[in-house]
């Protein structure tokens, strides 16, 4: 096996659901041409596929993975760690790969509280990595407080905005058209889910502005099976036939760029969703303007580019935040690809890695 510059290690389940970071994993792994190694569903003990290999779930104990890691991180200069400091991957996984080889991305702001014990003892890890990578300027400030600042790096998750290039803005018609496109998966609970993933307010920001405020909105869901009764139950009790459209088929993401004028995202919290959802970040891309809730990463990023509207995840501020893009949505749109540009390039965001300078 030849030497590589870099191994990519994400073992837990969270980089599996969280689609955002899977995609993103995938595509970092194609510009580095780095060997994954993760776990899956997959026949046999272990499988090769393109640049991943995958141990079978029945298989993939802490010690096994661990070793397996290991050997493949004798043969790297540098381990690209993806997984939750609480995982039992990581505990494992930073006793036995030299620490100096290793730079460990935080996705999730909510992994570094300093009031945690078990961030604590993170930052005591973190301080022999090469590196950490976090993704925003507000966890950068968390950090340095325990952590030199040599030792930490900002890294914006990113796609491949030229798979999303931008597209002629719709008719400001009569009707106005908003995007969700975040599906629940399987594992997740009901009804808790449709409250953090912010469905439920979302449906009453609709039935409230068309009924209320004479807005004329139309809604498309763009949806995975996983609940589509309960959700087809929800839309009818509350009369949006005419206002919802549920889209529960494998379609092509770009045609309802297309034809919406904006992506909405008003989750409650980053337990079930992604801090940077693909969803807003293609959307952006394309020129379509967002709306996201303040819980997410990816909002301080969109209220500085203005590239859309911030509001707490409630009824009452997302319908004033609906209202204001539709009001204001020239002024959002211009600033759209600029902002793909200037920062959910994954190919530009990733040359640290790339260079040695992350």
């Amino acid at each position: 096996m030849n030497r590589q510059a870099f191994l990519i290690i994400a073992p837990g389940n969270k980089a599996r659901a969280d689609e955002a970071w899977s995609k993103e994993i995938k595509d970092i792994s194609d510009i580095l041409s780095s060997t994954v190694l993760t776990c899956g569903d997959v026949t046999g003990f272990l499988k090769k596929n393109g640049h991943y290999l995958v141990l079978k779930n029945h298989f993939a104990l802490y010690p096994l993975f661990g070793l397996l890691s290991f050997i493949l991180a004798l043969r790297s200069d540098r381990v690209l760690l993806e997984c939750s400091p609480n995982s039992v991957y990581f505990s494992v996984l930073a006793r036995l790969i030299r620490k100096s080889k290793i730079i460990y991305r935080i996705r999730s702001h909510s992994w570094i509280d300093p009031h945690k014990k078990a961030s604590r003892r993170l930052y005591r890890l973190m301080e022999h990595f090469e590196r950490t990578v976090v993704t925003t300027e507000s966890s950068y400030k968390s950090l340095i407080m325990n952590i030199p600042a040599d030792k930490i790096s900002i890294m914006t998750p990113g796609i491949l905005i030229e798979r999303y290039p931008p597209l002629p803005p719709p008719p400001m018609s009569d009707c106005f058209h908003i995007l969700f496109a975040s599906a629940p998966l399987s594992n997740h609970r009901y009804p808790e889910i449709f409250e953090t993933k912010g469905i439920n307010i979302l449906l009453k920001s609709i039935k409230y502005l068309n009924e209320n405020l004479d807005y004329n909105i139309k809604l498309h869901i763009l949806w995975r099976n996983t609940y589509l009764t309960e959700l087809n139950g929800k839309v009818t009790q509350m009369g949006l036939e005419d206002k919802v459209i549920i889209v529960n088929e494998k379609v092509n993401v770009i045609d309802y760029y297309d034809k919406c004028h904006a992506t909405v995202f008003p989750a409650g919290d980053v337990e079930h969703s992604p801090d940077f959802p693909s969803s807003i970040m293609e959307s952006i891309s394309t020129g379509r303007p967002v709306i996201v809730s303040n819980v997410l990463q990816i909002s301080e990023i969109i209220r500085q580019y203005k590239s859309g509207v911030v509001c707490a995840p409630n009824e009452t501020d997302l319908s004033k935040a609906i209202q204001s893009l539709i009001t204001n949505y020239k002024h959002y749109v211009k600033n759209c690809v600029r902002t793909a540009r200037l920062t959910f390039s994954l190919k530009e965001n990733v040359k640290p890695l790339m260079d040695g300078t992350c």
